[in-house]
């Protein structure tokens, strides 16, 4: 049995994932996944300074009697022979449990060398996955953000490649965004295009400098002729 404990946004630390052997096709209680484990086992174990693996037989041989009863304890009630921390910036963000071998043999120290190097990239493997999350769901707001902005935006990066634009440019670009996005300055109006050129290539931004933009469709020269305020930012 393998079974990786992960901290929670409430604190507390949740079943994140259970492996089990042949020999145990029923998980302990608290070892289902979306299961909280209890803040009793949680300080038994001492979770929150754990700093190295706990070893059901070490414990057994050099614990003091009451405190490895406990420890022993909180262990048997989530079926781990070791725990090992997942430890990031001095915190403990997880759990990795590991049940008695399959051989029955004890854990070495060879074998509590590898579950510790195992834990170190299961932490960076669990803040790389929360960062990738935190990033798209900043992306996912900002875009939204934009898509219900009035104002039109326009992004675009130190190579003058049009990163991004909101759905207000695209209506006063008279453009869609598949025909902008990945494109250079030169599809853009020719006044956006000075103003941003300005900004990237001499760091002088404009607030609220008036521009025209033409847009197909009315008036005598099938073009339609509109009065913006443009701004430029560099972030």
């Amino acid at each position: 049995l393998v079974t990786a404990y992960l901290r929670g946004l409430d604190g507390s630390l949740r079943c994140a994932a259970s492996v089990l052997s042949d020999e145990q096709p029923t998980p302990p209680s608290y070892a289902v996944v979306g299961r909280r484990l209890p803040l009793n086992v949680a300080h038994a174990l001492g979770a929150d300074q754990l700093a190295r693996p706990l070893d059901a037989g070490e414990i057994v041989r050099f614990g003091a009697l009451e405190e490895s009863a406990r420890i022993l304890a909180a262990m048997s009630d989530i079926g781990a022979s070791v725990v090992t921390p997942l430890r990031w910036e001095g915190q403990t963000i997880g759990l990795l449990a590991l049940g008695e071998k399959v051989s029955r043999d004890m854990y070495y120290g060879t074998d509590l060398d590898v579950l510790e190097s195992v834990a170190n990239h299961a932490t960076i493997a669990v803040k790389s996955a929360e960062l990738k999350g935190q990033i798209l769901s900043e992306k996912e707001r900002t875009e939204k953000v934009l898509a219900e902005m009035e104002s039109g935006v326009v992004a675009v990066d130190a190579r003058k490649t049009i990163l991004l634009v909101n759905a207000a440019a695209c209506n006063l670009l008279g453009r869609q965004e598949s025909e902008l996005v990945g494109q250079s300055l030169r599809v853009l109006p020719r006044a956006l295009r000075d103003a941003l050129h300005r900004a990237l290539d001499v760091g002088v931004t404009t607030s609220g400098e008036k521009a025209n933009l033409a847009q197909p469709g009315g008036g005598a020269e099938g073009v339609r002729r509109l009065r913006v305020a443009c701004s430029t930012f560099l972030l």
